[in-house]
């Protein structure tokens, strides 16, 4: 063996050619590979960091009719606070029933210097669910969740260190948290993050008061996910028929059945689809790598005849030459498995850049693939590349052996040292052939799946989000002395604006693309026809500044915008036009405004905006003006239109806010355009994967195919210049090769595509603005694909030309 492996590697480094090719196309396989079972270990199949993870649970809601989206899947079971002791009582199969909520909070550490920070409300049985401990003092008392105790906090170990120094005398000191001061009880470990690592510190979740939360459980010892449904179920049904329903949500009639789910299937699920259809792409990748080195490998051996022909002509047996063979491939293997090794670290580095997106809880999620930051090359996933290495060395090997090196093979090979062409086996189309309508297939599998998403995404960038996202800032202001009043948003209006370079500033209740909805009752003031419908519902009610619009670059479709002299004037959007409610010109009518007893007056219709995000379908949508009716979010949404990049313009209005509220803190930073990318990131990232697999996996083909017509021209060299000899021209010789390779290239391109059109019907949740069975993607990925893949056949085919019979006919 030790021979064998030192004469491979001496034959390796004379064809650097060869070897550099095998080692590339074999470094692309296995390492997309590696990079996508990383993904697939931290992702779907590594437990969640807690004390038997696998039985914390989620309570979903299923719904009769379809999910009405707004940005983020609607799932989620929620009771009112009031009702959670009422579902602790009556669920024996849930050993404990927290709530949690991510916030963010204003802390004065240093009190000239305020931070907003990410925290979480989170309720005792939560931290009990979890099993968690602190590292210092305590966690919350079951006393802290009534509303009137004295307000406490427990630090992450990061804030512990980063603001108080690790300091063991933290514990009893007081920290402003929203001007409120709490008591530090406890520091929580290093290791310890819920519901994510962004969260600073913890506060007690008050179940005080009216709010709906969604529950977070733990399935009692020896309970079943069936049984812990059937039970929850009962219960909620029972809750559901009692309770106060609010606008747009569901009857008790119109739910389905609520049912628990594990956490970690929660957190999957959004991108479990689109992670086993990378992984699939990433398969036929591994796959097509091992076909073409395969294919190759058939090429090398069959010029070296001569050689295997010495080496039985010396008294090589089949299980000699094979593990000469063999020793050959495991080598390649080897070099190709440790470069896939970096390959695999680069992928993972930009899937994680590719997948950083604002950290804001607010916004419509982005890409969201939980855990991504766990993703690494790590034990796991280098035992996985040594398996895969070994395999495919393995099965490259597998079919050079049993061309050359079985004893039918090897017992004709010495008639090659008088005769190399007594020597010759028989071509063997069908395998080639075999090996080419594979290779064909399974790009165009990855291929028609790239474009899909490539597709996709590009129909959802050219979406008009109804609104100018460039050279627009946006940003909360937050204070707790003004808490959102009119008078103060009206002050930071009025000074934003006369900074040089703005040109229209104004504020909102609810930015586009923030998740959260908002809504109030809309009816004529006067009466209208018996045939006129009613207003549609749900229907989203805005309170906006008389300059948001302008600063939003919002069209205006028909009438003009709200002004400063505006009494009572409300702004309709295309949609709620459209419905008829005020009849054909809804422009001047009058309408009844969330129960205001004055009307107010439609002064305009303003282009249809995707408030929640540009997958969504708009919403019938009011705005109104702030100044009559004041917003209900303590910290509005502020958008400054400006000269040149927002970013530049970010000292300026933190000064200019300190100046009027030296409390006031600027929070959620960001251009829209940053705001609209965030929205978009999932699909692009999804998009710029598939893609990147399609490409490699076409690359691999075609250079397969190159292959294959090459080892065709090489073997049938003899047989051409006869032909050309007797009298054949060269162009009708070039068409024989070429008829026989496009012939398996139309094969594999009509199975590949049947195979994609049954597999992309799974994509059918995750594409916008196509189907699965797009004929356009499939019409111009096929076109094109069989266009170069008639190039890469023409390249090697075209030496038919150039062989001269005397010189081909001389050869021995």
């Amino acid at each position: 063996m030790r021979q064998d492996v030192r004469h491979a590697l001496r034959q390796l480094a004379r064809s650097p050619g060869f070897t550099t090719v095998v080692v590339v196309t074999l470094a692309v396989g296995i390492g997309a590979s590696t990079a996508i079972f990383s993904v697939i270990d931290a992702v779907l199949l590594r437990p969640l960091p807690y004390p038997d993870s696998h039985r914390l649970v989620r309570v979903i809601e299923r719904t009769a009719g379809p999910a009405k989206d707004i940005g983020y899947r609607q799932s989620l079971a929620s009771v009112w606070t009031r009702d959670l002791p009422v579902l602790r009582a009556q669920t024996p199969t849930l050993s404990h029933v927290g709530v949690y909520s991510a916030v963010t909070a204003t802390v004065a550490v240093d009190p000239g210097n305020p931070l907003r920070l990410a925290a979480s409300r989170m309720s005792l049985a939560v931290f009990d669910m979890l099993g968690a401990r602190p590292a210092l003092g305590r966690i919350f008392l079951a006393d802290e969740e009534n509303a009137s105790a004295a307000p406490v906090v427990v630090l992450s170990h990061s804030m512990w260190q980063r603001d108080f120094g690790g300091r063991a005398d933290v514990l009893g000191r007081s920290l402003l948290v929203d001007d409120t001061p709490a008591t530090i009880v406890g520091v929580m470990p290093a290791q310890f993050e819920f519901p994510d690592a962004r969260t600073e510190f913890w506060l007690p979740f008050a179940l005080g008061g009216r709010m709906r939360v969604a529950p977070i459980a733990r399935l009692a010892d020896g309970v079943t996910a069936e049984a812990a449904s059937a039970n929850v179920d009962a219960v909620l049904r029972q809750i559901r028929e009692t309770e106060a329903r609010l606008p747009g949500m569901p009857a008790a009639s119109e739910v389905a059945g609520f049912e628990v789910r594990t956490l970690h299937d929660h957190l999957v699920a959004p991108v479990w689809t689109v992670i086993v259809a990378i992984a699939a792409a990433g398969a036929c990748v591994l796959l097509l790598a091992c076909v073409n080195v395969t294919n190759l490998l058939l090429t090398r051996n069959a010029a070296r005849r001569r050689e295997l022909a010495v080496r039985i002509a010396l008294g090589a047996g089949p299980s000699r030459v094979a593990r000469y063979v063999l020793a050959e491939t495991l080598i390649l293997a080897a070099a190709g498995g440790a470069a896939g090794v970096l390959f695999a670290v680069g992928a993972v580095s930009l899937l994680q850049r590719l997948g950083t997106t604002l950290t804001r809880t607010d916004l419509t999620p982005g890409v969201s693939i939980p855990r991504l930051q766990e993703v690494q090359i790590d034990g796991a996933a280098l035992l996985f590349t040594v398996v895969v290495t070994l395999g495919v060395g393995l099965l490259v090997g597998l079919l050079p052996i049993v061309r050359h090196a079985l004893p039918r093979h090897t017992n004709a090979l010495p008639g090659a040292l008088t005769d190399i062409a007594s020597a010759n086996v028989p071509a063997a189309p069908g395998g080639r052939g075999a090996l080419l309508v594979a290779q064909t297939a399974l790009a165009t599998v990855a291929l028609i799946a790239g474009g899909l998403f490539v597709h996709s995404f590009l129909k959802l960038a050219s979406v008009d989000p109804g609104y100018d996202a460039t050279h627009l800032l946006t940003f909360n202001v937050r204070s707790s002395r003004s808490a959102g009043s009119v008078p103060f948003c009206e002050e930071v209006t009025e000074r934003l604006r006369s900074l040089p370079g703005v040109k229209a500033v104004g504020y909102t209740e609810i930015l586009p693309m923030v998740r959260f909805r908002t809504g109030g009752p809309l009816a004529p003031a006067h009466p209208m026809p018996a045939d006129t419908p009613p207003p549609p519902s749900p229907l989203d009610m805005r309170t906006v500044s008389h300059g948001f619009t302008t600063a939003m670059g919002m069209r205006i479709v028909a009438g003009r915008s709200l002004r400063q002299d505006d009494e009572r004037a409300v702004l309709l959007n295309e949609t709620l036009a459209r419905s008829g409610f005020l009849g054909r010109q809804p422009v001047g009518q009058q309408v009844l405004v969330a129960g205001h007893p004055d009307p107010f007056e439609v002064v305009g219709i303003v282009g249809d905006v995707r408030q929640y995000g540009l997958d969504q379908e708009p919403d019938p949508q009011v705005f109104v003006d702030a100044r009559q009716l004041p917003p209900g979010n303590p910290s509005p949404y502020f958008a400054m239109r400006v000269d040149g990049s927002p970013a530049a313009y970010v000292a300026s209005v933190r000064e200019a806010v300190r100046h009027i509220d030296s409390s006031a803190v600027l929070d959620n930073v960001a251009t829209m355009q940053q705001v609209v990318s965030n929205a978009l990131s999932r699909p692009r990232l999804f998009a710029v994967l598939a893609a990147t697999f399609a490409v490699a996996g076409g690359l691999l083909a075609l250079i397969g195919i190159f292959g294959v017509t090459a080892y065709a021209v090489a073997q049938r060299t003899r047989e051409l210049a006869i032909r050309l000899a007797l009298g054949a021209r060269p162009l009708e010789l070039l068409w024989l090769v070429m008829r026989q390779a496009a012939g398996f290239t139309v094969a594999g391109l009509v199975v590949g595509m049947i195979a994609s059109a049954l597999l992309s019907r799974h994509l059918r949740g995750v594409l916008f603005g196509i189907t699965p069975l797009d004929p356009a993607t499939f019409a111009v990925v096929s076109a094109a694909f069989f266009a170069v893949a008639i190039v890469a056949t023409f390249l090697p085919a075209r030496r038919v030309t150039r062989v001269d019979p005397a010189i081909t006919l001389r050869m021995p």
